[in-house]
């Protein structure tokens, strides 16, 4: 859904479980060089699954000053986009336990809100 809403940045799905373990499922970069990473997750409940490995990454690169997030979908209809910094709380206690950079509880989201929360402007 990000990909099609979000017409305007270049998307890539990324795959490197063989090279790198952990990186987020999608860079992304908008006009103005506005770049990031996303790692999408989908529950029914609040729990959301992290490997270690996952968790570590978001970490690291938030550390550094990196823009990464993680996206979850609950229930199928609900968004909450919670900031990379926060993915060892996220994956230890679920969303319950985190204040998630912007929630959007029902469809349609306003895809301006999450742009501006993923480019930082």
């Amino acid at each position: 859904m990000f990909r099609q809403n979000l017409r305007q940045a270049q998307w890539t799905a990324i795959e490197t479980g063989a090279t790198s373990q952990g990186v987020p499922d999608h860079e992304y970069v908008f006009p103005g060089g506005h770049q990031g990473w996303v790692e999408f997750k989908s529950t029914n409940a609040w729990a959301v699954r992290l490997r270690p490995e996952q968790i570590g990454w978001l970490l690291r690169r938030s550390r550094l000053g990196g823009r990464c997030f993680v996206a979850v979908v609950r229930q199928g209809h609900e968004l909450s986009l919670i900031d990379g910094a926060k993915a060892d709380v996220l994956g230890a206690s679920g969303l319950k336990a985190v204040v998630p950079v912007l929630w959007l509880p029902e469809l349609p989201w306003d895809w301006s809100q999450i742009q501006r929360v993923l480019t930082g402007v």
